[in-house]
C-alpha cells in the first residue's frame, strides 16, 4: 500500500534537471547562527507550560514517590515556595525552609543530633510569621 498519494507518480527527467540545478550551492541552514537575542526569545517562548516537556505541575507528586521509595510520607505544615527545600522533621511531616539554610547543616533522619539542630531551625522559620 503505497504510504503517500504521489508515490505512485515519478519526475520527468526534465524536472530532476530542474530540481538539481535549483538546489545547486545551497547549503540550507548550514554556517547560520541565531542571535543571543533570538536565542533568549526561543528560551523565553519555551518557559514552564510552553515547555514541550510540561507535565501539568506534577512536580510535588515526583517528591511524594521519590520519598516514598526512601519510607518517608509527605504531609507539609507550610506551602512550598521559590528556592525551598522540604525539610523532614520527622519520618512523616515536611516543613519547606530555604534551600541555603536546609543545606546550612548536613543532616539524616538516623542522627538525632544533627536532626535537633536542623529541626530547630525549621521550627523558628516556620514559627516566624506569627511572632513578627
Amino acid at each position: 500500500m503505497p504510504r503517500g498519494i504521489y508515490l505512485h507518480k515519478l519526475h520527468s527527467e526534465e524536472t530532476k534537471k530542474k530540481i538539481s540545478q535549483s538546489m545547486k550551492g545551497s547549503k540550507g541552514w548550514l554556517g547560520h547562527h541565531h542571535s543571543e537575542e533570538t536565542k533568549l526569545r526561543i528560551s523565553l517562548a519555551q518557559r514552564g507550560e510552553k515547555s514541550w516537556n510540561w507535565k501539568g505541575g506534577k512536580h510535588l507528586k515526583y517528591i511524594r514517590w521519590k520519598l516514598n521509595r526512601k519510607g518517608l510520607d509527605f504531609v507539609t505544615l507550610n506551602n512550598p515556595f521559590e528556592d525551598s527545600e522540604g525539610h523532614h522533621i520527622d519520618r512523616i511531616f515536611v516543613i519547606f525552609i530555604p534551600k541555603k539554610i536546609h543545606r546550612s547543616i548536613f543532616h539524616r533522619q538516623d542522627r538525632p543530633e544533627t536532626m535537633k539542630k536542623i529541626n530547630n531551625i525549621a521550627y523558628q522559620y516556620l514559627m516566624k510569621p506569627l511572632f513578627s
